[in-house]
């Protein structure tokens, strides 16, 4: 199996499974519910891409955020083996939020959690802003590539 059709398929299993959590949760939750229809606009599975270049075409990694239309948010390294598997080597889960052209993503817990903000410029969502110490010249060649749209 080829490296990209493994990711794909990773990203509907998560997606899927987002989904069934997602209808889970809903009978807890109070009658009154705040709707963003941006979340269900750009609700989908997105790798990162660096200049052009996915992650996974410099060293046979790549990065994924999954975004579901409720407002969890999960990340995901995945490694390409040698045999086409695609494997999960690092995941956090977390949320995320989005306006008519912004995207903010939180992942980890506490200490170990991050955000990346996202701008959508020239149809593309690009890396403006993170609480990691990558440097800012860096980022703006980082942004997501919509690969899975959630239905």
């Amino acid at each position: 199996m080829k490296p990209n059709i493994a990711i794909f398929l990773i990203l509907i299993l998560f997606s899927c499974s987002s989904r069934t959590q997602q209808k889970d949760s809903v009978s807890i939750r109070p009658l009154v519910v705040e709707t963003n229809p941006y979340l269900n606009k750009y609700a989908g599975g997105y790798t990162v891409e660096l200049k052009g270049l996915s992650v996974s075409e410099i060293d046979d990694y790549a990065e994924v955020y999954v975004l579901g239309s409720g407002g969890q948010a999960k990340w995901m390294m995945i490694k390409n083996s040698s045999n086409g598997e695609a494997i999960v080597k690092s995941e956090q889960t977390g949320i995320w939020m989005a306006t008519e052209t912004t995207i903010s993503i939180t992942a980890g817990k506490g200490a170990e959690s991050s955000t990346e903000n996202f701008v959508l410029k020239d149809g593309k969502f690009i890396n403006i802003e993170t609480d990691t110490n990558i440097p800012l010249a860096k980022l703006q060649y980082r942004y997501l590539k919509l690969m899975v749209k959630s239905k």
